[in-house]
C-alpha cells in the first residue's frame, strides 16, 4: 500500500507505453500507444481515510487529455519541456508519417515538426536553450529542431562508425547539452555535442576491484 501523500493508480490502457516526465512541479505524462492519446495525471493530495485506520484508494487525477482535432499516430514518447509545453513523438502506423507534435501546457495542439522529414521517431530531449533533438528509429538518424520549430540540422544514417546507428534509438540530454543516444543495434551508447557531432562511443565496461566503472 502506498504511503499517506503517495499517488498509486491503477488504470485501464490499451497497449500502454514508456512516458517521459517533466521538469519538477510534481508534473508527470503518461504515454498511452495503443490508444493513440497522451493522458497527463496530476498529484491529488492528501486522500480521505474512511475509518482512522484504513486508507481509501487514492483515484487518478486527470488533467487533460491533448486536444486536436486529428488523431495521434502510435505515439512512442512524451516530453514535457521546462516552460511546460508538451512533445510528443509519433512513430506513424497505416500509411501515416512519423513526425512530432507539440501542445502548450494546457494541451491545446500548437504545430507539427518533422513532416516529410521523420520515419519514425521514438526519442526525444530537450536542450537548454530550448532546441529540440528527436531520435528518428526509422531513419536511423538524429533531428536537431531550433525553439520555434525549424528544423536545424541531422546526423546519422545506418551503420557501425561513429555517428551511425542500427535500430532503435532513444536519447537524453545531459549537462553542458551533451546528447547521450542509445544505439541499440550496435549495443553501444554514442554522445554528440549540442550540435550533434559525434564525440564519443561507448559499449564497453572495465572492473576494477569490485567497482565497476564506465568508460565515459
Amino acid at each position: 500500500m502506498a504511503e499517506k501523500g503517495d499517488l498509486e493508480t491503477t488504470s485501464s490502457f490499451n497497449g500502454a507505453g514508456g512516458g517521459s516526465g517533466g521538469s519538477g512541479g510534481g508534473r508527470s505524462s503518461t504515454t498511452v500507444t495503443g490508444g493513440d492519446r497522451i493522458q497527463k495525471f496530476v498529484p491529488c493530495g492528501d486522500q480521505p481515510t474512511a475509518t482512522p485506520t484504513v486508507t481509501l484508494p487514492p483515484t487518478p487525477c486527470v488533467s487533460f487529455d491533448l486536444q486536436w482535432d486529428e488523431d495521434l499516430h502510435n505515439p512512442e514518447s512524451a516530453l514535457v519541456a521546462s516552460t511546460g509545453e508538451v512533445y510528443v513523438a509519433e512513430a506513424g502506423a497505416g500509411g501515416n508519417a512519423g513526425r512530432v507534435t507539440k501542445f502548450s501546457p494546457q494541451g491545446v495542439y500548437e504545430k507539427t515538426l518533422g513532416s516529410g522529414q521523420l520515419l519514425s521517431p521514438t526519442g526525444l530531449a530537450c536542450l537548454s536553450d530550448g532546441s529540440l533533438v528527436v531520435a528518428d528509429s526509422g531513419g536511423e538518424s538524429l533531428f536537431l529542431y531550433n525553439p520555434t520549430g525549424g528544423f536545424v540540422g541531422r546526423e546519422g544514417g545506418f551503420g557501425t562508425g561513429m555517428g551511425s546507428f542500427k535500430g532503435e534509438l532513444k536519447v537524453a540530454a545531459g549537462p553542458g547539452d551533451k546528447i547521450y543516444v542509445s544505439d541499440q543495434g550496435n549495443d553501444r551508447v554514442q554522445v554528440l555535442d549540442s550540435a550533434l557531432n559525434p564525440q564519443t562511443i561507448r559499449s564497453e565496461e572495465r572492473r576494477v576491484g569490485k567497482e565497476c566503472r564506465s568508460r565515459w
